[in-house]
């Protein structure tokens, strides 16, 4: 009987280390890089990879044509299809670029001139890490597109009087503006002015009235110093 229960424990730890090593291969093959919470959007799993959206558009919009896609990372529980669908309509908004004459838009499911791409905090910073430190926090524009950190587009930020979908116009039109050329930063024109959509808001609004739209209702640009 000795015996039978040495054999016994012997197939017990060979089953356990079967096991332990099946899910060591499984995390090296792909699996999540790791679970965060960040106590207000709820668990955001980061396995970097992306849902391609297949939704597409008309052009839209006056100047030279831009054809964008839209990806969004694998267990976010943001809809890619959802998720273009906002975006165009945000490109097409008459206080943003495309309505006056700053570019033309055209959401593609192929061959883009630039991707926007909604990502966990960790993919968000691995991919803006070449043009700086998001710190788990910002949004970014590298050279393929637009890279949207999946808390701002959740959450909307702390600085911004107002709920997060109407944030998300600040972070595409923000973002979308250093795609068409807009390289640097503004700052805040004078205190209770509208915030300049190109200012970092998100870092502080220096006195302005936080502000989603490029132009005002008017059609005027809303411009400020340079911060840069």
């Amino acid at each position: 009987m000795a015996r039978k229960r040495g054999s016994e424990k012997r197939y017990v730890g060979r089953a356990v280390a079967v096991l332990f090593g099946c899910l060591a291969l499984a995390m090296a093959a792909g699996g999540f890089v790791r679970w965060q919470d960040d106590g207000k959007g709820g668990d955001e799993r980061s396995p970097g990879t992306f849902t391609q959206a297949r939704a597409t558009g008309q052009a839209f919009g006056k100047g030279p044509l831009r054809r964008y896609s839209v990806q969004v990372e694998d267990g976010t529980g943001v809809s890619a299809e959802q998720a273009a669908r906002e975006i165009q309509k945000i490109l097409a908004h008459p206080r943003g670029w495309a309505a006056h004459g700053r570019g033309s838009f055209q959401l593609v499911a192929d061959r883009p001139d630039f991707t926007v791409r909604i990502a966990t905090p960790d993919t968000a910073d691995r991919l803006c890490a070449p043009v700086g430190d998001t710190g788990g926090e910002l949004n970014c524009e590298v050279g393929d597109g637009v890279v949207v950190n999946l808390r701002r587009w959740k959450l909307g930020s702390p600085t911004f009087d107002g709920p997060p979908a109407a944030y998300r116009h600040l972070i595409i039109n923000h973002e979308v503006g250093h795609e068409i050329g807009i390289r640097g930063h503004l700052g805040c024109p004078g205190r209770g002015r509208p915030a300049p959509v190109m200012m970092q808001q998100i870092k502080g609004l220096d006195g302005c009235r936080s502000n989603a739209y490029p132009y005002d209702a008017a059609g005027r640009y809303v411009d400020g110093p340079p911060a840069d």
